[in-house]
């Protein structure tokens, strides 16, 4: 049996990309361990299915609280422990998730001889910090990625937008496996109205999924909220942070806040709604060229959704402008999101055509396409 060892930058809670990923090659008949970091609240050592969660803890250098562990002397301890741990359990091939692990993958090849996969997510140089702090400094990162990722067997990217400008600043060639979600077979019962008693309205159920932070689009709906009582809109997922923590405070009375659920019962969760919101805002290249997975959750769950009219969004919502799968409106312009909210309130016939047109929707649009390009790369690597 192949072992692979996935290197998280994290603690590994609801990551959708990872879980999917991992258990794909673990049904495949892979031996898959998992390594994240560990915080309080959460298992040591633990198994999703036949996937073993391995979160690494310091204790002695967590007790120096500050100022040394706050000083990030907790990443070379943490990256030497790893290895040993990765080292003991001598995998095939270490899946490396992000640029913040790639090091780790470097450093094994070097001295064991067992490659590395670089498994971009985001468009690494493409992010927020590069166009504030790390401004000056995005040289030396874009250095230490292109050295890295000449290294690694092979390189992934979720979209096309992506794989071309990581092509354009490193010239390396690579795969896409997209953020695409499971389809759920059989319909069960995730949320009820017990819980939350608004899913029993007859409003229209506005519903966002993912981590509550800002250039979400989030404070776009409330402000139109506060003026229009024909909407129940619920949040689906954890606070970011303090600002989340003091968003859903702040408005509470115009929401409904529903703690994240488990990435494989999330398209089941989201059937409760009518509509949805994918509003990412242009804040920098990443984003704009991303198919986020909260857009595939909400396509495998049926659910009509109003997104960021961004390229490779618009190619998937719109491909076919007769059978439209939601709109598509620049997330920065408060104006448009009210009048599409306006309209489809007074034309609720809008969103069940689009939901016709969901219903419609084959496996391509499912992780089962992505799932069978991802374990014909690990044939072809090991």
């Amino acid at each position: 049996m192949k072992k692979i060892a996935w290197i998280l930058h994290g603690n590994y809670v609801n990551e959708g990309r990872v879980y999917k990923e991992s258990q794909t090659l673990s049904k495949a008949g892979y031996e898959v361990r998992l390594y994240a970091t560990w915080k309080h609240g959460l298992a040591r050592h633990e198994f999703e299915g036949s996937v073993e969660i391995i979160r690494i803890d310091l204790p002695v250098l967590r007790l120096l609280k500050v100022p040394l562990y706050r000083a990030k002397l907790f990443m070379p301890f943490y990256s030497l422990k790893l290895i040993l741990l990765v080292r003991n359990y001598n995998p095939d091939i270490l899946h490396c998730m992000n640029f913040w692990t790639l090091h780790i993958g470097f450093i094994y090849k070097l001295f064991f001889r067992k490659p590395f996969l670089y498994d971009s997510h985001d468009l690494f140089l493409g992010q927020n910090h590069f166009n504030t702090g790390l401004r000056k400094v995005r040289f030396i990162y874009k250095l230490l990625e292109h050295f890295f990722a000449k290294q690694a067997v092979s390189t992934f990217q979720t979209t096309n937008a992506r794989q071309f400008a990581f092509k354009q600043e490193h010239g390396i060639d690579s795969y896409v496996i997209m953020n695409k979600s499971f389809k759920p077979e059989v319909k069960k019962s995730v949320l009820n109205s017990q819980d939350y008693p608004k899913l029993a309205s007859t409003k229209l159920k506005l519903v966002y999924v993912g981590s509550i932070q800002f250039d979400r689009g989030i404070e776009e709906v409330i402000s139109f909220i506060k003026n229009n009582d024909n909407i129940d809109f619920f949040l689906l997922g954890n606070p970011n942070g303090a600002w989340g923590r003091s968003f859903l405070e702040s408005n509470k009375n115009y929401l409904t806040w529903i703690p994240a659920v488990p990435p494989e019962d999330v398209t089941c969760a989201l059937q409760s709604f009518d509509l949805g919101i994918t509003l990412i805002q242009n804040t920098c290249d990443s984003y704009y060229r991303c198919c986020p997975t909260k857009m595939w959750e909400l396509i495998a769950a049926g659910v009509p959704q109003i997104a960021s009219d961004f390229p490779e969004i618009r190619r998937v919502l719109v491909c076919d402008e007769n059978n439209p799968m939601g709109w598509v409106i620049d997330p920065g312009n408060k104006e448009i999101l009210q009048e599409v909210l306006t309209d489809v309130i007074r034309n609720p016939q809008k969103i069940n055509l689009i939901k016709k047109n969901l219903a419609k929707v084959n496996d391509d649009f499912t992780w089962c396409h992505e799932a069978k390009k991802l374990l014909f790369i690990y044939k072809s690597l090991i």
